[in-house]
């Protein structure tokens, strides 16, 4: 598997993401941190968007699937966003880091945080 990497940090969605009806009712503040791996030689060599990861293109995905509806969980959110990034890319692993700031815990906390980890099979 290629070292290459593409980084996306502090992407801010605002998006419906709560377990309770309450809490997806008004969209608020997710920030995705993307790290999607993949050979990027013939970019580094060519000079060219076309063999590159244009993470213009990744942006749109990852606003696209943070708009297209309400979720639950952290874990459905970041898991579509991986799901749409390996379909859009020919990447062998994608990364994705979702934040919910000050979460509704019933105490003080930063932040509550999910990893989700995607790899391209070896027979895809």
């Amino acid at each position: 598997m290629p070292s290459d990497c593409v980084r996306l940090k502090e992407v801010l969605l605002c998006a419906h993401v709560g377990c309770t009806e309450e809490e997806r009712r008004v969209a608020r503040p997710i920030l995705l941190d993307v790290d999607m791996w993949a050979d990027l030689e013939p970019a580094a060599r060519s000079d060219d968007i076309t063999a590159a990861v244009d993470y213009r293109r990744a942006y749109e995905v990852i606003a696209s699937v943070g708009s297209s509806r309400e979720f639950n969980l952290l874990e459905a959110l970041a898991g579509r966003v991986a799901g749409e990034l390996m379909k859009t890319f020919d990447l062998h692993m994608v990364t994705v880091r979702a934040r919910k700031p000050n979460p509704p815990v019933g105490g003080i906390v930063g932040w509550a945080e999910v990893e989700i980890t995607r790899r391209r099979s070896d027979d895809s």
